[in-house]
């Protein structure tokens, strides 16, 4: 014989509406948090790359403070060649130019080289790192001054879209600032991924 249950105890499950709303709730939810996480992971990259290109013109600007002579930052895939490009995502040199010929020739010291996180890592670069037209390299002299006479800008892109882009500003005095627009106070405009 079994025991009739009492008027107050009851079944406490889920009814199957109860059961759709809390799955669509908890899938919101998670779409959301997974939204955040995307934005922050491309903040992260972009802070990362730029305040690594600041180091290195800082670097560039004191060394050739320092020793007196001029000291170049350029693109560079290897350590010992310039490349001939305004992109730098892909690695970049600080040496010695003790001759003045704008090139790493053999015994100039190769101050420090940056290589791609892409080439790293084996994975797809998200920030793609550009110099203005005609700066394909950044040349301090030994007042700490730049070379060639106006500002040069690099721009900073997460070609996923997660982070808002960002531009480091060289004036001619040498000293590199951050901003959120171009020298000229117009927006950046990133390519086309």
């Amino acid at each position: 014989m079994y025991p009739t249950p009492s008027p107050k105890c009851r079944n406490r499950g889920l009814t199957l509406v109860e059961l759709v709303v809390t799955l669509m709730v908890g899938t919101v939810l998670i779409s959301i948090a997974a939204s955040a996480s995307r934005e922050l992971t491309g903040r992260s990259r972009m802070s990362s790359a730029v305040n690594e290109v600041v180091s290195h013109l800082h670097l560039a600007r004191s060394e050739a403070v320092k020793r007196g002579q001029r000291v170049i930052l350029c693109p560079s895939l290897n350590g010992s060649d310039c490349e001939p490009t305004i992109e730098w995502q892909e690695g970049y040199m600080v040496f010695v130019d003790s001759d003045q010929d704008g090139k790493r020739d053999d015994g100039e010291p190769l101050l420090r080289l940056a290589k791609s996180q892409k080439r790293q890592q084996n994975r797809e670069m998200p920030i793609l790192i550009r110099t203005s037209l005609y700066r394909r390299k950044i040349t301090y002299k030994a007042s700490g001054m730049a070379k060639g006479g106006s500002n040069a800008t690099f721009t900073f892109c997460d070609q996923q879209k997660h982070a808002a882009p960002r531009a480091v500003i060289i004036s001619p005095t040498g000293r590199p600032r951050l901003s959120n627009t171009r020298s000229d106070g117009t927006p950046i405009i990133c390519p086309e991924a």
